[in-house]
């Protein structure tokens, strides 16, 4: 089914029937469908009827005990828009005992569940006041009950517990650190005494690091007349090594000198190898030409 036909007001008289009746897009739904459902009212002790009516008042479909076809206006009431007075007066009627009876139903618990959580409540607040003043003794709360008031006091009562503890640590504390003071100034008695012996030795200790200073002065001079010749001896050995040095390079010089008349030798003898094996080729070029000459000779 639409939307539009759900909520179809478009209602269609059903001849021959008085008071009219309608038929509507969606009432032989209701006819197969909503029955059942109305009918499983009948058997409640609670409800007296539930019906599904429309905005005009318009009822497609009643329980079986009240669709009866000409039982008169009270058991044949499907269908039916329920604008007549006995109609409204009797729906009205029920609404407004109903809503008085449920009203006054409403009040009656509203005030026993009031007086019954302030009157736990102010218990809690008298035991609070209670442990305010010091007294940490259990509380009488009732601790049985699993609402938010009974979790309230259980609460309560363990903070009370737990402050008793803590009260009774702490009275603990206080002795020990009584007992540590009383150590303490004793301790501190000793101390002073002990301290007046410390001071007269430590006088004779003062004394022998004057005389100790004194000799400290002496060591002291001595050392730097001392550290003066060693500074005299280390200018001298730094000119030392600042001639070697001097020395290093001159040797250098000297040894790249040498190299360099070894390299000229090398080549002057290699010049004299030359201009040797020069006149020998001439020479031996000669001695064939005058061989050449004999052989030229002997043919002729």
């Amino acid at each position: 089914m639409t939307e539009k036909q759900l909520f179809d007001t478009g209602y269609q008289v059903i001849p021959g029937t008085n008071p009219p009746k309608y038929h509507t897009k969606y009432d032989s739904y209701t006819d197969t469908n909503l029955r059942v459902l109305e009918d499983s009212f009948l058997k409640d002790n609670v409800v007296v009827y539930a019906v599904a009516v429309d905005i005009n008042g318009y009822l497609p479909t009643h329980n079986t005990k009240y669709s009866i076809p000409g039982g008169g206006l009270n058991y044949d009431r499907s269908k039916r828009v329920f604008k007549d007075e006995v109609g409204l007066a009797a729906a009205m009627n029920r609404m407004i005992f109903s809503g008085m009876f449920l009203t006054l139903v409403l009040v009656v618990l509203a005030i026993y569940i009031s007086n019954r959580i302030s009157n736990r409540v102010k218990l809690i607040a008298e035991e609070a006041n209670r442990v305010a003043g010091g007294d940490l003794t259990p509380s009488n709360l009732a601790l049985d009950s699993k609402d938010e008031v009974g979790n309230l006091s259980r609460s309560f009562n363990n903070m009370v517990s737990k402050l008793r503890d803590l009260a009774e640590k702490s009275q603990y504390s206080a002795r020990l650190i009584d007992n540590y003071t009383r150590d303490l100034l004793r301790s501190t008695e000793n101390v002073s005494l002990s301290a007046n012996t410390v001071t007269s030795k430590m006088i004779l200790v003062s004394d022998s690091m004057k005389k100790m200073e004194d000799s400290t002065g002496r060591v002291a001079q001595t050392t730097q007349n001392v550290l003066e010749d060693l500074s005299v001896a280390a200018v001298s050995s730094q000119k030392f090594l600042d001639n070697m040095e001097d020395s290093k390079q001159a040797m250098s010089v000297a040894h790249n000198v040498v190299q360099d008349l070894e390299f000229q030798v090398d080549k002057v003898g290699q010049f004299i190898l030359v201009k040797r094996f020069t006149e020998v080729a001439g020479t031996l070029e000669h001695v064939v030409g005058e061989l050449q000459e004999t052989l030229d000779t002997i043919k002729l």
